[in-house]
């Protein structure tokens, strides 16, 4: 899990972005209006109010788009664990996403099943990204708690996050 200090940052970027964004909308806006209130030019300044317009979605959608998606998470986690099932899922592997990283690091991902005993179907869930490293608390075999939809096996959220702020990783 990330600490506080990485989410209020990052959360405070995406703010920032936002803001700047919605500044340069209302910058474009301003500039249509001054062009057709005032006696200039309209051309000149109706084509940087369109700049601005562009840049100000741009910037907005930069800035927003994480923080709905991340507030989306949120409410997907705090759903499942209050109303889901938990099962327990065995670890089948710990591996990079080689498909995403930040600063030449790649966050792992954790990687399990499980196995209905009474339906004798089978299912594979995957973790979020994971900055952290938990192969130093959970190893391959391990039971880790997953809530899921009963109707829906495929929305799902496995709780590594809890497991790994309880334990000690031993260096």
């Amino acid at each position: 899990m990330k600490n506080r200090n990485t989410n209020f940052a990052e959360t405070m970027i995406f703010a920032i972005f936002g803001v700047i964004g919605i500044a340069m909308i209302v910058g474009g806006i301003s500039f249509v209006l001054a062009a057709l209130l005032g006696g200039t030019d309209i051309v000149p300044m109706l084509f940087t109010a369109g700049i601005l317009f562009f840049m100000g979605i741009i910037f907005t959608a930069v800035g927003l788009l994480p923080l709905i998606r991340k507030r989306k998470a949120k409410k997907k986690k705090n759903r499942l664990m209050s109303t889901g099932k938990r099962i327990y899922a065995v670890v089948k592997e710990i591996s990079y996403n080689v498909n995403y990283s930040v600063n030449g690091e790649n966050p792992q991902i954790i990687y399990c099943f499980y196995e209905d005993v009474y339906t004798g179907e089978s299912y594979e869930f995957k973790s979020e990204n994971m900055w952290n490293n938990p192969g130093r608390v959970i190893s391959t075999g391990e039971e880790i708690p997953v809530f899921v939809n009963p109707q829906d096996m495929s929305d799902y959220y496995i709780c590594a996050d809890d497991i790994m702020d309880g334990r000690k990783a031993d260096y």
